[in-house]
């Protein structure tokens, strides 16, 4: 059995002087550094402050942002109202009166939160969506910038893929087929794991067809067939190769 040492009155004394000793060390190096170390707690209090502050700002912005997103995309998605039919004032609300309308209040919207909240996961939905209404408006080149400036910013985002698409959609929208034809077949050649193939194709059909390209047309509708049969394009596919068939 292990005898615990007893400690003698002179070593309890001797801890005590050192205690006191130790102490009366750091008040005088407290007493001699007074000012460095009322500002080292100053400054501690600043950071403080700051990491509170900036918590605080990311959180607000970030609800703030997302509050800012869904009024635009519900904008975006409110359907339009039918023309005989009028808002009744008394009645939640019931459409917009053209596309106009609703794509330009849903654009206000996207520029504004892209402008307050530039660094915002928001953000990102913001500059899909700007070309997306300029498409709708008719403001074709400005799309097509910024469905550019999207893939400049996201190359890998979350919808990198469909503004590809939107940039060979607008082309086809202005009527420049050509153009339109070549951003479709860049996206079949260089990205073989590209989601959206199915459309690609069908797009391509539809504009050599507008072209007077209608063997072209017809092989990639049957792109469609014979790769996608799970595709939903895959009976509109069939329909127009039998049209074509049909026209010779």
């Amino acid at each position: 059995m292990k005898i615990k040492k007893k400690v003698t009155r002179k070593q309890l004394l001797k801890q005590e002087d050192e205690f006191i000793s130790t102490s009366a060390k750091v008040l005088n190096w407290i007493k001699e550094n007074y000012n460095k170390v009322v500002m080292g707690l100053i400054l501690i209090v600043i950071v403080m402050v700051v990491v509170l502050s900036v918590r605080y700002r990311s959180k607000t912005n970030l609800v703030k942002s997302n509050n800012l997103l869904y009024m635009a995309k519900n904008i975006y998605y409110t359907p339009i109202r039918p023309p005989d039919q009028k808002q009744d004032p008394a009645k939640p609300f019931q459409g917009f009166a053209s596309s106009e309308e609703k794509y330009q209040k849903a654009l206000e919207l996207f520029n504004e939160l892209a402008q307050l909240y530039p660094n915002s996961k928001a953000a990102e939905d913001a500059h899909f969506f700007i070309p997306n209404c300029l498409s709708f408006l008719g403001k074709y080149d400005e799309a097509i910038e910024g469905f550019e400036g999207y893939l400049d910013r996201y190359p890998n985002g979350l919808y990198a893929q469909q503004a590809r698409v939107g940039i060979g959609f607008v082309h086809e929208a202005k009527g420049d087929y050509d153009q339109s034809i070549a951003v479709f077949q860049k996206i079949l050649e260089n990205d073989p794991d590209f989601v959206l193939r199915d459309a690609v194709y069908m797009q391509l059909g539809r504009t050599f067809e507008k072209l007077g390209s209608l063997d072209k047309a017809k092989e990639a509708y049957q792109k469609v067939i014979i790769n996608y049969p799970e595709s939903p394009f895959l009976k509109e596919a069939e329909e127009r190769v039998n049209t074509l068939a049909e026209k010779g």
